[in-house]
């Protein structure tokens, strides 16, 4: 599998920190920072995304699966494509709490179902991914939580507004 993570002597960390310098630092930081969310973003209010772009065949995807592979994960991330549908990727989003998620290979924005603007509220405390309406006769509604992190690894940054770039890494 291309995401197995081989650790000689010197491990992971330095193999990392020579490959990609400061920025591998950072991520590990933010990775570290991830088991902890669910006890940050309630005292802060917020909690930032991880960004990793750049020129293709980089390492940007290794990074990620060394990322994924601290975590116990034997993936690279969700490809953000257009055979997914957003419902899917909402709730694959939805399904890990005090871990990073990674979000790949979005680049052609018109294959993509995923719309990065659409993440700006998970930015901040308290915020659903999603809500629909409950099968009743009342007004009650189903809220699909997010009790994760992002980051996401691309060859461009897709973050464009102001707004959104002040909530990545």
């Amino acid at each position: 599998h291309r995401c197995r993570i081989r650790a000689g002597p010197v491990g992971p960390v330095p193999v990392l920190r020579r490959t990609w310098g400061n920025q591998a630092g950072a991520a590990i930081s933010f990775l570290t920072a991830s088991v902890f969310v669910n006890q940050v973003k309630p005292e802060l209010g917020f909690f930032p995304f991880l960004s990793l772009y750049g020129d293709p065949q980089t390492g940007k995807s290794k990074l990620l699966c060394t990322l994924n592979a601290m975590q116990g994960l034997d993936e690279e991330g969700l490809p953000m494509n257009s055979a997914n549908t957003k419902k899917s990727e909402l709730r694959a989003i939805a399904q890990v709490s005090g871990m990073m998620k990674g979000m790949i290979e979005g680049n052609d924005k018109s294959k993509t179902q995923f719309d990065p603007e659409s993440i700006l509220p998970l930015y901040n405390y308290g915020n659903p991914i999603q809500t629909r309406a409950a099968f009743s006769n009342d007004n009650k509604v189903i809220k699909m939580l997010f009790h994760g992190t992002l980051a996401f690894a691309q060859n461009f940054e897709p973050f464009k507004s102001r707004a959104a770039k002040e909530r990545v890494i």
